[in-house]
């Protein structure tokens, strides 16, 4: 399943796709509508505040992870590719 995410291949009829298909739908809703609102205030650094703790390193990461299946780079140009797979802009700060 992944070589069809990194080929950009048109995806197989079946079952299960259907379910990846609202995953899919429920990781771009989190994304917009949810993760903003765990993210740091303006001013504070960190998730839990001016020291990193353990949210901080489980959701940078799982945000790269789903910036590299999109195709993007887990850098800043990374949310321009999170923007074309959303079709949305990117909240602030994510």
């Amino acid at each position: 399943m992944t070589l069809y995410v990194y080929r950009k291949a048109s995806w197989p009829s079946a079952p299960w796709l259907a379910v990846i298909a609202l995953g899919h739908e429920e990781i771009g809703t989190f994304l917009l509508l949810a993760a903003p609102h765990y993210l740091p205030s303006p001013g504070t650094p960190f998730i839990g505040g001016e020291s990193p703790v353990e949210d901080d390193f489980h959701f940078i990461v799982w945000l790269a992870r789903i910036v590299l299946l999109t195709g993007g780079a887990p850098d800043e140009d990374g949310v321009l590719t999170l923007r074309k797979e959303l079709r949305e802009d990117v909240p602030e700060g994510l």
